[in-house]
């Protein structure tokens, strides 16, 4: 990591900005990622390629923090070796610059909630909140952050924050027994 960090700080201060789909550590950056799957490397970060491919493109980033084809790649690139947080900072970074186009969308949206359930995992139901409240801004009719939003509001003994997320799911599908049990369940909590 301290070798990532020197380099970062090093390529920084490497030549003039420029625009960084041509910028030789972009696609440096490129050419490590493309290897990398090709050779069907392990999918981590401390992997030569793939450690390669992070490093000039976010060194690549630093010279042009607003360079969607960079943003995009570094989001891409961090859910490929499962670094899911800082991938979701990309696309939110993305998300500040440009206008997400589909496969962005699904980008975020796959990678929200996977961070969502990695703070569900740890015990930490408020945290994982936020990551499927910002799918839903992206995509209001994402069923499974509705589903994951009603679970989580009933685990926080929250069943009227709940309850919008099972009608939700239950007018999208009347036949939903899950849906209509824990919406049952939810405003029988609400009157205790």
């Amino acid at each position: 990591m301290k070798f990532l960090i020197i380099t970062l700080y090093l390529l920084a201060f490497v030549g003039n900005a420029q625009r960084l789909s041509d910028d030789p550590l972009f696609v440096d950056a490129q050419r490590a990622s493309i290897a990398a799957r090709r050779q069907r490397v392990v999918r981590f970060i401390d992997t030569p390629l793939w450690n390669t491919a992070v490093i000039f493109g976010e060194a690549a980033l630093v010279r042009n923090p607003d360079d969607p084809a960079v943003l995009r790649f570094l989001a891409e690139t961090y859910a490929d070796i499962y670094w899911y947080r800082q991938s979701l900072r990309r696309y939110e970074d993305l998300q500040a610059v440009a206008t997400l186009d589909d496969q962005d969308r699904a980008g975020f949206i796959d990678v929200a909630q996977r961070v969502s359930f990695n703070y569900y995992q740890r015990g930490d139901l408020t945290g994982a909140v936020p990551f499927h409240e910002q799918v839903l801004r992206l995509d209001p009719d994402n069923i499974r952050s509705n589903a994951w939003l009603g679970r989580l509001y009933l685990e926080l003994r929250e069943p009227v924050r709940a309850q919008p997320y099972w009608r939700f799911l239950l007018a999208q599908d009347p036949e939903d027994r899950r849906a209509a049990y824990f919406l049952a369940l939810a405003e029988a909590a609400s009157r205790d």
